[in-house]
């Protein structure tokens, strides 16, 4: 089975890179840009993963008819999942904070009715999201009952009720939902599940706004971290398509 990661403008390449790491043992993996979304079949395959990053130049580069091929492909049976920036994305509403600026806009593409809203300053420090090593953190989230070590950096929490929680934040947000769209579905989830410490740290810029002390302690956590039932419930989502 083939997994396409979406990697174009605008996409983190640590979370490409991480996101291989996780599934490659599994899968094959397929990166793709909005060029082969656009112009080629998706019907061959049955998961498309959108990464974190930036979700304005996914605007760019999708809507229309990127966006069309996409809900065709979750309509027919496909699964979605959107990390972070692909979360917001997919969702119907973005109410997001960053530090000094806002985006509060509706998204083309509209899996989740309701509102993505981001970033979660109580979870880094009173930190709004920047590049800043002070705006990330090793938070714990309960996954389906279970305590999990996972990376955050500018992710949202979901308000609405037209899809599943598969996990919430500590202060009881919901960090991570399912959903069924037409014969397809998708996961969306606010919290880098994908990283971990060695990926992290080939990543690490060590420039003005990086924080050696606070870069270390999150490879610290993540080195101890075990995001296997993430994993497992998506390999079991995939086992059904």
């Amino acid at each position: 089975m083939s997994i396409l990661i979406y990697k174009d403008l605008g996409v983190s390449i640590l979370c490409v890179n991480a996101l291989i790491e996780m599934f490659s043992t599994h899968y094959e993996i397929k990166l793709v840009d909005s060029n082969f979304i656009i112009k080629e079949s998706l019907s061959n395959y049955k998961c498309l993963i959108i990464p974190g990053g930036a979700d304005l130049p996914y605007c760019e580069k999708l809507n229309g008819e990127g966006n069309n091929k996409i809900k065709s492909f979750v309509s027919n049976g496909g699964l979605y999942i959107g990390i972070c920036a692909g979360a917001y994305y997919a969702s119907k509403n973005i109410d997001f904070r960053g530090d000094g600026y806002t985006i509060k806009e509706s998204r083309e593409l509209d899996f989740f009715d309701g509102t993505a809203i981001g970033s979660i300053p109580s979870l880094t420090n009173d930190n709004y999201y920047s590049e800043n090593s002070k705006s990330k953190s090793v938070i714990d989230i309960d996954f389906l009952g279970e305590k999990v070590q996972v990376f955050y950096h500018g992710g949202s929490y979901f308000e609405g009720n037209t899809a599943s929680t598969l996990g919430h934040y500590e202060n009881g947000l919901k960090a991570f939902i399912v959903g069924r769209y037409k014969k397809g579905e998708y996961i969306l989830s606010g919290v880098h599940f994908e990283i971990e410490r060695d990926v992290y740290k080939r990543h690490i810029k060590e420039d003005e706004s990086t924080d050696l002390k606070l870069e270390n302690d999150i490879m610290a956590k993540l080195e101890s971290s075990d995001r296997s039932v993430i994993l497992n419930y998506i390999m079991s989502k995939l086992e059904q398509k």
